[in-house]
């Protein structure tokens, strides 16, 4: 290994833990000012870390407070530094690590905050994609519509969620005072995606959501059947059905719509 390369790595390591592997060089060299410009840059490189952490997961760092919150980001890049130029995925394990950390294991509520935090951060900049519209439904012919199937727009995100964190979430962004944390048994299924230039997220009932999860890999005649099972022989199965996919297509859920026997596929 050339000395520059060790130097190199020397740096990276004071950087990222809290030791000064640059005591050596500096030793050799000469003034007390650059001990100092080294820990002036490692603070500001951690600092930089931590104001990330803050920026992606806002009312995390309002749960535990600013002090806590603070510790658990050194902790956090210690032990997964930073391992890209960019810091857009950063922070993309913290829940992870609040589930497997023991002192964090008696919170599970903050990873469960944490995840729901990172999916809206998540899908806000992923890349644009086409979407289909409730107008493309005109194109389909009364046969075909028991073919139908559809995909679902690259940001549409599913999270089951426990704890009343939607409740803290929202108290928490209008200054409201904050509901004590609830656990349900009975998890509630939380949708996630990206509207235009905002993320969005709902809690979707048992119904819309096995409607809408038989709809990934199903077509419009499963859709109704489904429907059918779950009301008790409903017969206005084929008109929710529809309505499901208005709504669908209406909040920007749906990339496109195809035919699954004729090999036919509409994008607007």
């Amino acid at each position: 290994m050339s000395a520059l390369v060790s130097l190199q790595l020397d740096f990276k390591d004071t950087l990222l833990t809290g030791d000064n592997r640059l005591a050596p060089y500096l030793n050799n060299t000469c003034t007390s000012d650059l001990y100092t410009a080294v820990e002036i840059y490692k603070n500001a490189y951690q600092r930089r870390l931590i104001e990330t952490l803050q920026s992606d997961y806002p009312m995390l760092e309002k749960l535990l407070g600013t002090e806590s919150f603070d510790k658990l980001a050194v902790k956090y890049m210690t032990e997964l530094p930073s391992s890209s130029f960019t810091l857009r995925n950063f922070g993309q394990h913290l829940s992870t690590f609040l589930k497997k950390e023991t002192v964090y294991q008696h919170y599970p509520y903050l990873a469960e905050m944490a995840d729901f935090e990172w999916q809206l951060t998540d899908v806000f900049d992923l890349s644009n994609s086409k979407l289909a519209t409730v107008s493309d439904m005109s194109r389909f012919k009364a046969e075909d519509w028991p073919h139908l199937t559809i995909k679902y727009h690259a940001s549409v995100r599913w999270l089951a969620l426990h704890w009343n964190i939607i409740d803290v979430y929202q108290a928490i962004q209008s200054n409201s005072a904050v509901p004590d944390l609830v656990f349900a048994p009975t998890a509630k299924q939380c949708l996630i995606w990206r509207k235009q230039y905002s993320s969005y997220y709902r809690i979707v009932d048992a119904r819309e959501s096995y409607a809408m999860k038989v709809m990934t890999n199903s077509n419009f005649t499963e859709l109704c059947q489904t429907l059918t099972d779950l009301d008790d022989s409903n017969e206005n199965s084929a008109l929710d059905a529809a309505r499901y996919l208005k709504t669908w297509l209406s909040a920007d859920l749906i990339a496109s719509i195809e035919l699954s026997d004729k090999g036919t596929h509409y994008e607007h």
